[in-house]
């Protein structure tokens, strides 16, 4: 199944909602458009409309993004993010997949695959939650507030997924 997912379906263009209307691929069954609050009561996702209406798009992109892959798994990919190889031979052998950036440092957040309850997403929830509570926030991530971008990397976007990820290795749970 391949899930849009949107805080409001009355605001998808029918184009979009459904991309595959009119071609032949068989897949037009399995896609689908749902809203957030079907999976999230309102006082979970909160937050994502706060940071939406701070204009912290990326933010709450990231923020919504691993409580989905957390709460049911799946495959998530940002549009702009190219494949030139299958991916069936790595979602069928591990529990969770990523990619790096560019540089070759960072996990990069554009592309994820994980099973439902992955430790790596629990830990990124959590550190996320950490990072926007004001008596928890880490000074290194509250000194960046300045720089909206680098604020981001560090919140919730591919420095946090990184520690997340190393940290959820850690664990012996």
């Amino acid at each position: 199944e391949y899930i849009l997912w949107t805080n409001n379906k009355s605001l998808i263009p029918k184009t979009v909602a459904h991309p595959l209307n009119g071609l032949d691929t068989g897949l037009e069954e399995k896609v689908s458009v749902r809203e957030i609050q079907e999976i999230f009561p309102v006082e979970e996702y909160g937050k994502f409309y706060e940071l939406v209406e701070n204009s912290l798009f990326a933010d709450a992109s990231d923020w919504i993004r691993y409580r989905l892959l957390e709460k049911l798994g799946g495959i998530y990919r940002d549009a702009d993010h190219e494949f030139f190889h299958s991916l069936l031979p790595l979602v069928h052998s591990y529990n969770f997949v990523m990619s790096f950036e560019p540089n070759g440092t960072y996990l990069n957040n554009s592309f994820i695959a994980c099973t439902k309850g992955h430790p790596v997403m629990k830990k990124a929830i959590e550190m996320i939650d950490r990072n926007y509570d004001p008596q928890r926030i880490p000074k290194y991530v509250k000194d960046t507030a300045h720089d909206k971008i680098l604020s981001t990397i560090l919140k919730t976007g591919p420095l946090l997924i990184t520690s997340a990820y190393h940290l959820a290795k850690k664990d012996p749970k």
